[in-house]
C-alpha cells in the first residue's frame, strides 16, 4: 500500500472528520467542528468564490496563485499588473465586476491582508483559473451548452505586459497601433533615442532637465487618464489631503510623484512614488484613468498640466 495524498497540521485530534463544502472547499475539523485544515488555504491554479489571496500574520500563511496582491508573476517575473486598490476594485480588472457581479471583500489590519470575492447571485457558477498559458482567466458554467465558457482574461493586450514602457514610458493603443511613447514628448526624451525608434523601449524616458532638488524649486505637473505606476517602491497615508500629500512629496528628495490614493475618501489619502515610474497606460478619456502630479524643475512647467490624447 503507498500514500496518495497527506498534508501537515499543528493540531491532532482522534476524531477528525473532513467534509467537502459547497464552496469547494476540503476542511478537516474536530469534534467541536473547529477547523484544522482547509484546501482553501493552499491554492493552486484555481481562485475560488470565498478564497482569499494575501497573508495571514497570526497563522503564518500565505494565500497565492503565483502573485501577490494583484500582480500576475511567472517564477519572479512579474507579467501583468491590475493597478492599485480603487473605490472596491482594481482599475484594470474592474470588467470582472461590471460583468459577472462580483463583489470584493478586502481585509487590511495588523492581523490580516487578503482579498477574496463572490458573486452578486449565489446561483452563479464561476471560477478565476491560472491558465497555462499564465494568462488569469474567468469561467462561466453554460446550463445549455453543458460547458464551461471563456469570460474575460488578463493580460489582453500588448499594454497589459508589464512594465512595457520601462521608466517613464506609456503604452497606448490607438487605431493605428500599440506603442510606447515618453510621458510627455516635451519634458521626457528616450534615454537611447537609436533604440527607441527602432522599437526598443526597454532603456525607458528620461526628465529632458534633470532635478536639482538643492535648489527648492522643483514643482508637479498633473498627468490625466493614466493607469497609476506600479506601487512597489510607494508610501500611502490615509488621513493627508492633496495639498499636504504635494508637501510631503516635496520635502523629499527621492519622492518622484504623488497621487489621490482612492477617490472614495472624498479628497483625502495621499499616495507617494519614490524611484522611477514604471508600467503607465494611457486611457481614452472618460475611461476610468487617473490623475498623477509629477516632479519636474520649474523651468519645464509651462502650461502646467498635461493630458495625454489618443488618436
Amino acid at each position: 500500500m503507498s500514500m496518495v495524498w497527506s498534508m501537515n497540521t499543528a493540531k491532532e485530534s482522534r476524531n477528525a472528520t473532513a467534509k467537502l463544502r459547497d464552496t469547494g472547499n476540503l476542511v478537516l475539523m474536530d469534534q467541536h467542528e473547529q477547523v484544522l485544515w482547509q484546501s482553501f488555504d493552499y491554492p493552486t491554479e484555481h481562485w475560488l468564490p470565498g478564497m482569499k489571496i494575501g497573508n495571514d500574520y497570526l497563522r503564518g500563511i500565505e494565500w497565492n496563485l503565483s502573485y501577490p496582491d494583484d500582480k500576475l508573476k511567472k517564477g519572479s517575473v512579474v507579467k501583468f499588473r491590475g493597478g492599485p486598490w480603487r473605490n472596491q476594485r482594481f482599475k484594470r480588472v474592474s470588467s470582472f465586476s461590471r460583468n459577472l457581479n462580483f463583489k470584493y471583500n478586502v481585509i487590511i489590519n495588523e492581523n490580516e491582508v487578503s482579498l477574496s470575492y463572490s458573486y452578486e447571485k449565489s446561483s452563479t457558477q464561476d471560477r478565476i483559473t491560472l491558465s497555462s498559458s499564465w494568462k488569469l482567466e474567468s469561467w462561466g458554467w453554460v446550463e445549455g451548452a453543458k460547458d464551461w465558457q471563456l469570460g474575460v482574461f488578463f493580460p489582453k493586450d500588448l499594454c497589459d505586459t508589464y512594465n512595457i514602457c520601462s521608466a517613464y514610458g506609456n503604452c497606448i493603443i490607438n487605431m493605428i497601433d500599440q506603442s510606447c511613447a515618453c510621458m510627455d514628448e516635451t519634458r521626457f526624451v528616450p534615454r537611447n533615442k537609436k533604440h527607441w525608434e527602432m522599437g526598443d523601449w526597454s532603456d525607458g524616458c528620461v526628465r529632458r532637465t534633470p532635478l536639482d532638488c538643492k535648489t527648492g524649486t522643483e514643482k508637479f505637473i498633473k498627468y490625466s487618464n493614466v493607469k497609476l505606476p506600479d506601487i512597489h517602491d510607494s508610501w500611502f497615508n490615509k488621513s493627508m489631503n492633496m495639498k499636504e500629500c504635494e508637501a510631503q512629496c516635496l520635502e523629499n528628495c527621492t519622492c518622484m510623484a504623488y497621487a489621490e490614493a482612492d477617490t472614495s475618501l472624498e479628497g483625502r489619502g495621499c499616495l507617494l512614488w519614490f524611484g522611477e515610474l514604471i508600467d503607465i497606460r494611457v486611457y481614452p478619456e472618460g475611461k476610468g484613468g487617473r490623475d498623477i502630479f509629477v516632479r519636474l524643475a520649474s523651468s519645464e512647467l509651462g502650461n502646467g498640466s498635461y493630458l495625454p490624447i489618443l488618436q
